[in-house]
């Protein structure tokens, strides 16, 4: 389902995620997963379907030439308002005043088409820090909690390999979609770093996640 959206950037997050996860499980694996995905793309170049939408890319088509200038709008925005932004989802509002500013014809209305474009225009640089950070922590703390699940406990270290994946795939993703801006993206992104969360509480204490209870309660049993 992810290659037939056709969504280049689809791909790349996809690519980019299945690399990065093979390499925590050894160098003999990574390299036969980088043989395979080479394998794989040849095969997709022999797809019609997919061989154009690779040649789009290279060729810079209108489809293209269309999201630059939306960056070239947002950016612009930032750069009037670079501490706060225009407001947080304003800059798809505002987006034709400055596409007349900056003199573009035929610009897309609609948002950045990048997460952190996304952020920055509509939130300022203090904004994209923040996000930064959130995104950042998260996968330091999944990283890290890979290496300090034991061996044994091969569901949970799978987890964790999982959500790995499936945030670089986000991350990478965001460069040509504002993934994060989405619902129904953002509300499972949320459950997988929950999952992460509990687990770092499980196996690294709950004090590590700055939580706190009263003196007189009970840690709770964490289900996973």
């Amino acid at each position: 389902s992810l290659v037939t959206t056709l969504v280049r950037g689809v791909w790349l997050g996809v690519i980019v995620g299945i690399i990065f996860m093979s390499f925590f499980t050894g160098r003999r694996k990574a390299m036969y997963v980088l043989g395979a995905l080479l394998v794989l793309v040849a095969l997709g170049a022999s797809v019609p379907s997919l061989r154009g939408r690779l040649l789009a890319a290279a060729d810079n088509f209108s489809y293209d030439d269309s999201r630059v200038k939306i960056w070239r709008a947002n950016f612009a925005m930032f750069q009037e308002h670079p501490f706060i932004g225009v407001g947080q989802n304003q800059n798809e509002v505002i987006i034709g005043d400055y596409y007349k500013k900056l003199g573009i014809e035929n610009g897309q209305i609609g948002h950045a088409h990048d997460t952190y474009i996304q952020f920055l225009s509509g939130t300022g640089g203090l904004g994209l820090l923040c996000y930064m950070i959130f995104i950042i922590y998260f996968l330091a703390i999944s990283i890290r909690l890979l290496w300090i699940i034991p061996e044994r406990f091969e569901w949970h270290r799978a987890l964790v390999l999982g959500a790995i994946g499936a945030q670089i795939f986000l991350h990478v993703g965001g460069l040509t979609e504002p993934s994060f801006k989405h619902a129904e993206v953002k509300h499972m992104f949320l459950f997988i770093l929950a999952i992460v969360a509990t687990l770092y509480c499980r196996y690294h204490g709950e004090r590590s996640l700055l939580i706190r209870r009263p003196p007189n309660e009970r840690p709770g049993t964490h289900g996973i």
